[in-house]
């Protein structure tokens, strides 16, 4: 169902470091040239999603102790498609997204008239409907021909996920940083504390990194590389900036420049990301954004948009 809302005073968006910007992108507010790419007219040329931090997360340095019932452990298990398949709705409802069959009979066949030798099946999708996963994993297609022939089937759908290029470990700096927090935090077995409790570090190396001796910063490097993932901190994709910063996406006021009554009000317009958890600072974006849009409109204390 589709729904049209107006506002009379200014829109506040406060989707998240990804969907704010994916949300300003299909409104035509992003770099030009991405968006002509897409075919989305350009309402504003603006470096929406071209800068985002994060913070690197290695869960895989595990720890085990002389301790029973201390650990965290959870099964989850889905029940929302289960629930509307009860209903009669929903993706179970339908097998294997399969609409429809038939059994055909070729030209080819020698068996008698009424055996197929042919099954259509007509699946809801194509080999770019869930962008390749199937076709290069479980069928394992060559790489090349689904880029060359599948991939431009992919739909420009305002619903998808967006595209997101993390760049980890690119600057060496950051994999030495790594390596040195994992050497930290095996300084911790030392500890009287830990040593009380007989703990020890779990010394089976993962596959992927077998020709490194374990515990070199060679190995630790290969295991960072292999396992390492996002803390779930993004920032900076609406980066906050005064008007001579060519990155910048909102002022300081948390305006979307060039467009009127629009703040993005969220972890996206951070400039950089915090040494700690970002949870903090978003709570403080909020309360702050709150007083800027209450002095906006009862007080009239605002910065114009660029």
């Amino acid at each position: 169902m589709k729904r049209t809302v107006r506002a009379r005073k200014e829109i506040i968006l406060s989707a998240g470091a990804y969907q704010s910007p994916q949300l300003l992108l299909l409104s035509g507010i992003g770099p030009r040239k991405h968006l002509e790419e897409l075919n989305i007219p350009v309402l504003v040329d603006l470096p929406v999603g071209e800068t985002m931090y994060d913070h690197l997360f290695l869960s895989a340095l595990t720890f085990v102790a002389n301790t029973t019932n201390m650990s965290f452990d959870t099964d989850r298990l889905g029940l929302n498609e289960i629930l509307n398949y009860k209903r009669g709705t929903g993706l179970l409802t339908v097998p294997g997204a399969l609409e429809a069959l038939a059994f055909v009979k070729t030209n080819n066949s020698k068996q008698p008239q009424d055996v197929p030798d042919i099954e259509f099946m007509f699946l809801a999708g194509s080999p770019a409907s869930d962008h390749g996963t199937g076709a290069l994993r479980a069928l394992q297609w060559k790489e090349d021909i689904f880029e060359q022939v599948y991939k431009p089937l992919e739909d420009n759908n305002p619903l998808h996920w967006p595209l997101i290029y993390t760049n980890y470990l690119k600057d060496p700096e950051d994999m030495e940083t790594m390596v040195q927090g994992v050497k930290e935090a095996l300084r911790l077995l030392e500890t009287p504390a830990m040593q009380a409790i007989g703990a020890r570090v779990v010394d089976t190396p993962i596959p992927t990194c077998t020709q490194h001796t374990f515990a070199s910063d060679s190995y630790w490097e290969c295991l960072i590389r292999s396992l390492a993932g996002s803390l779930y901190h993004p920032v900076s994709t609406c980066r906050m900036g005064p008007t001579n910063d060519s990155a910048a996406v909102v002022s300081p006021t948390l305006q979307v420049y060039g467009v009127q009554n629009l703040r993005v009000v969220d972890a996206s317009v951070l400039p950089y990301i915090t040494t700690g958890h970002t949870q903090a600072p978003v709570y403080m974006i909020a309360e702050k954004a709150a007083d800027m849009i209450k002095a906006a409109w009862y007080w009239g204390q605002d910065e114009s948009s660029r």
